[in-house]
């Protein structure tokens, strides 16, 4: 089907008048029709018509029009083009904008507008949405990108509606891949569309989807995973150093009541255990499995476990797409599906639920249950990233690690958790998505339920991307796409490991900012101003204090302290600890400040317990967040770090992270600063 002009002006998006002209006198005789007026006249291409000679502007129906027709018929040929040519009225000038939709490898359909003409790859201005969106996303859009002072509220409005008549027309018309209008001129009550460019689709790119099981069916599967009642361990071994052995020694250790079923071949006992010689020896319908033996091995294995009803299998080994061998991995999932058997991996390093399903060495260190849980692409980074919320202090809920992603998605797992009462916090470590679609529906949700959900999100820039395509064969996406999903959704980003801890421990521990109006307190000057420069950087407010408020400093205070926020505890705070309790509260409860971040540096020993006492005795006069920066390494203030998140307030020991953690408070600046 041709994608054209005719079809605009179908969908009510004005257009320029024009005809497709077969030869210099039917172009002559519409250029007549219009009054004799100047005219555009150009090849009906999607090359860059500018920069290839092939439009001329201001021909008329005489003469200028017989040259322009002839230079173009010239300038065409050189390129294997030629007649019919467009031929156009000629809009008057006015402001230039461009709308256009773009097939994102990750989210699908996508639709963009900003400020156009020649120099539209050059301008930063542009907003974006995945389609479908609604005329309340259409007007947004708009708004985004502050077109008041043009002073033409009629032709932004039409803008606004030829929006989302053009999504209307895409959703209509699936085989488009690409659509360019640029471009848009307004004029004084109305837009005219100047020039179209449309690239079909030479296939359909739908991606595959791995299961066609329903999400109830797909939630009950992931249940057995998180907490089975019974799990056998394919390759299990003595060895602690080796996937299996490790694995099974978790279970052994950490699953008291957990009907534990080991198989290798030399069969015998571990650890008092009975160790099964193969598959078909074991009980039927255990809840699921953990697969660690060699790739090759696996699709065979798959299909023993759906002879004895296990319908669930972690999957650790590795060898498949993340190193270009997309047919044994094909054979994974062929497997897992004609035998009912649902699969977590390949290539990760498994989960922790109820149970350990995993073989990862961040067991090794000291667990806390809590409210967090985590999505990991990398099981490295998953690593990483139990150990340093239990070094904080920070309770995990679940830790999956899903690998490949094979058949149970990264949307599978997050669609779960929403549902799961145990975690109140998801952090997620992105590389790319298989599912888009899925993705931004589970997000929607998380959205709509108030789950939190912080994301990390590697392969950002080209060397990154090219980087995450090696590692687990997944498509890193634009970014301006994933930014504005994950600001329409309400996701926190960060930058980094620490970035996304300490969001997650902010988010975990303290509730939500009301507003942006923020109260600083720190023990030297150069603490209020290096804070208040960090907040101001990301948007917040540092408001004026109350009248009320400062006379209550007043009576607290020494006389010699100014009475303002950035608030300097002055020297005075070493001999004194506990007054850094007190200045806290006034502020605290003051109407016009919405959160508090606390700098302290220079006090050890005593006067930092004594510092750390007063704070928690603070934070019971409010609900308001308070997050503290310790400028000093942890290790010199190991204690006071724990009185503080044994009492769920966050300490870092910068204030780069301690600002970053309020910001993940506070939706929003959170949101904006995506």
């Amino acid at each position: 089907m041709v994608i054209g002009w005719e079809t605009l002006s179908a969908y009510g998006i004005p257009v320029a008048q024009l005809l497709r002209a077969e030869n210099l006198s039917q172009a002559q005789a519409f250029a007549s029709s219009l009054g004799g007026t100047a005219v555009c006249l150009k090849a009906d291409t999607n090359k860059h018509k500018a920069a290839n000679g092939l439009v001329f502007v201001g021909a008329t129906a005489g003469v200028s029009l017989n040259s322009a027709w002839r230079k173009l018929e010239e300038n065409s040929g050189l390129q294997g083009l030629g007649p019919p040519f467009l031929i156009q009225e000629l809009v008057p000038p006015g402001p230039e904008l461009f709308a256009g939709v773009i097939n994102d490898p990750d989210f699908g359909l996508v639709i963009v507008a900003g400020l156009g003409g020649r120099l539209v790859e050059a301008i930063g201005r542009r907003t974006l949405r995945v389609l479908p969106i609604t005329k309340e996303d259409s007007v947004a859009m708009v708004a985004e990108l502050s077109l008041e002072n043009l002073k033409l509220p009629e032709s932004v409005a039409s803008f606004s509606d030829a929006l989302f008549k053009l999504s209307t027309l895409v959703f209509d018309h699936p085989e488009i891949d690409q659509l360019d209008l640029n471009p848009i001129i307004l004029g004084q009550n109305s837009i005219t569309v100047v020039d179209l460019r449309v690239i079909l689709r030479n296939t359909k790119l739908n991606k595959p989807k791995s299961n066609d099981a329903s999400p109830k069916d797909t939630r009950s599967a992931i249940s057995r995973l998180i907490a089975p009642k019974s799990v056998t361990v394919i390759g299990a071994s003595l060895d602690t150093t080796k996937p299996g052995g490790r694995a099974l020694d978790y279970l052994l250790r950490l699953a008291p009541g957990v009907s534990i079923f080991p198989v290798n071949s030399k069969g015998g006992e571990i650890n008092g255990v009975r160790v099964f010689k193969s598959i078909s020896e074991l009980p039927s319908g255990i809840d699921t499995a953990i697969i660690a033996t060699p790739a090759s091995s696996i699709p065979a294995l798959i299909q023993e476990l759906g002879k004895q009803k296990i319908s669930t299998a972690v999957v650790f080994g590795s060898g498949f797409s993340e190193t270009g061998n997309f047919t044994l991995e094909q054979e994974v999932l062929d497997a897992g599906r004609k035998n009912s058997v649902r699969l977590c991996g390949v290539n990760g390093i498994g989960l922790i639920g109820d149970v350990p399903l995993t073989f990862s060495q961040a067991l090794l260190a000291e667990s806390f249950s809590g409210g967090v849980s985590f999505l990991t692409q990398s099981g490295a980074i998953g690593g990483s990233l139990l150990i340093g919320a239990w070094s904080h202090g920070l309770g995990t809920a679940r830790f999956i690690s899903v690998g490949n992603e094979t058949d149970l998605g990264l949307h599978d797992f997050l669609d779960f958790l929403i549902y799961d009462d145990s975690t109140k916090v998801i952090g997620i470590f992105l590389e790319g998505l298989r599912d888009g679609e899925k993705f931004r529906a589970a997000l929607k949700k998380c959205k709509s339920v108030g789950k939190k959900v912080v994301i990390l999100r590697a392969g950002r820039s080209a060397v990154g991307a090219e980087s995450v395509l090696s590692h687990t064969g997944a498509l890193a996406g634009s970014e301006a796409v994933y930014n504005q999903v994950f600001k329409n959704e309400g996701v926190v980003i960060v930058s980094d490991i620490e970035e996304l801890l300490g969001a997650c421990e902010a988010l975990e521990w303290q509730s939500q900012s009301e507003g942006i109006r923020v109260g600083v307190l720190s023990t030297s000057g150069g603490g209020c101003s290096l804070i208040a420069d960090y907040l101001s950087d990301l948007g917040f407010e540092i408001p004026k204090l109350s009248p009320e408020t400062q006379d209550s400093l007043k009576s607290i205070l020494p006389a010699f302290a100014p009475k303002r926020n950035p608030i300097d505890t002055t020297g005075t705070i070493a001999g004194d600890p506990s007054l850094l309790g007190r200045i806290i509260v006034p502020v605290i409860k003051s109407p016009i400040i919405d959160s508090v971040i606390i700098g302290i540096s220079a006090l050890v020993g005593e006067a930092a317990m004594q510092i750390a006492k007063s704070i928690v005795e603070a934070s019971t006069q409010s609900d308001k967040p308070i997050v503290v920066a310790w400028m000093l390494p942890e290790s010199a203030v190991a204690e006071p770090f724990r009185i503080l998140r044994e009492n769920r307030i966050p300490v870092f020991p910068s204030i780069g992270a301690a600002c970053k953690a309020l910001l993940a408070l506070t939706p929003q600046l959170s949101e904006s600063n995506n």
